[in-house]
């Protein structure tokens, strides 16, 4: 079956629980919310872009929400299907990023030196011994090169990120460069009371 082909389940309805809670939340003020997610639209199939679309849902009527995705539909490929920037779907605004394609600038290999660790792990799990993997400093031996290769590279995206002054960020998957590069990036907002 082509993947194109596969057709995700609609994001559940708004249940009482749900209800009750923006019941609940009418009194509080409204926050500024982004969403971060590979990628984001109309029956995509994938667990985290589900999830993210079950959350938009529910969460939406509470608190205004951008969703900040790439411009892809094909995980594989990661061909740019939407055009890069700002659209509001379903009452929400969505911002899309350009991209490179999957593997661009080489193969999204993982390194020998992480097939070695994991093996290493194991032993050092054995023999009870605390393990701990530092940064090198070197984009290849720390997974920033696989990242990127392995795409979507949404550098706007992160560029977004420190910019941004959303009051909450909520991350989707944390296989994919949006989340690994786009994580670090944020600002830690003032502390407000909820």
């Amino acid at each position: 079956m082509d993947r194109q082909q596969l057709i995700a389940p609609e994001p559940p309805a708004r249940d009482p629980v749900v209800a009750a809670g923006i019941a609940a939340a009418a009194g509080r003020p409204r926050r500024r919310v982004a969403v971060v997610v590979q990628r984001y639209g109309e029956g995509l199939a994938g667990g985290a872009e589900w999830h993210a679309a079950a959350f938009v849902k529910a969460v939406g009527a509470c608190h205004e929400l951008t969703v900040l995705t790439s411009c892809a539909v094909d995980a594989t490929t990661w061909a740019m299907h939407y055009a890069p920037g700002s659209s509001i779907e379903g009452g929400v605004q969505v911002r899309r990023f350009a991209h490179g394609l999957r593997n661009e600038g080489g193969r999204a290999r993982v390194p020998l030196a992480h097939k070695w660790r994991w093996w290493l792990r194991a032993g050092f799990d054995l023999a009870g011994r605390t393990r701990v993997a530092l940064p090198s400093g070197s984009d290849e031996l720390d997974g920033h090169l696989f990242l990127r290769r392995q795409g979507p590279a949404c550098d706007g995206l992160v560029d977004e990120l420190r910019r941004s002054d959303h009051d909450v960020v909520v991350f989707f998957t944390a296989l994919y460069f949006t989340t690994a590069e786009g994580l670090p990036a944020c600002r830690a907002p003032a502390p407000r009371p909820w």
